[in-house]
């Protein structure tokens, strides 16, 4: 004869053991891509970047046209890492995100502007460990207007802070 009380316990037991591996398989993203933490050490060194690299150029009184595309040969950014630069970086400027520097740029006008008198920046890109390290931006506002910047990035209390330690023209970019 069978315990209906034993079938109940081992059909209980079964389930918590099944939830709790869910809860386990999902809480850690079944073990693949970044962490929350690569993503956030992501989004602060280029909110870094991308302030320093703002405030060098002219300043108007409305927020500035940003597009951000990966530096040739780079991955674009995940999604994650966008959205966190569009939350710090939504005072200062409207962020746009392309995979390829050549989608921001209009090609049919004369000198090839960034679309909407805009500023596309190529990144680099971040290192996955260290405090103190070197990332590459491009920064392109014309054919005639190319510079590549490098910035010095160091972490300080609470976040990060970049300086422009290098800056050439540059004869790529689109």
């Amino acid at each position: 004869m069978v315990d209906p009380g034993r079938e109940a316990r081992r059909r209980l037991a079964t389930w918590v053991g099944l939830t709790c591996a869910l809860v386990v398989v999902a809480a850690s993203g079944c073990g693949t891509g970044p962490s929350r933490t690569a993503f956030q050490r992501e989004t602060d060194v280029y909110t870094a970047v991308l302030r320093a690299a703002l405030a060098q150029g002219p300043t108007s009184a409305t927020r500035a046209l940003v597009f951000v595309a990966p530096i040739e040969g780079g991955n674009p950014l995940p999604l994650e890492v966008q959205a966190g630069l569009i939350a710090k970086l939504s005072k200062q400027a409207e962020m746009r995100f392309v995979d390829h520097p050549a989608q921001a740029i209009d090609t049919g006008s004369v000198g090839r502007p960034v679309l909407g008198s805009g500023i596309l920046f190529d990144l680099g890109t971040v290192p996955a460990a260290g405090t103190v390290f070197a990332v590459t931006v491009e920064r392109y506002r014309t054919a005639a207007d190319q510079v590549t910047l490098r910035f010095s990035v160091r972490a300080i209390t609470g976040g990060w802070t970049a300086d422009i330690v290098a800056d050439q023209p540059s004869a790529s970019g689109g």
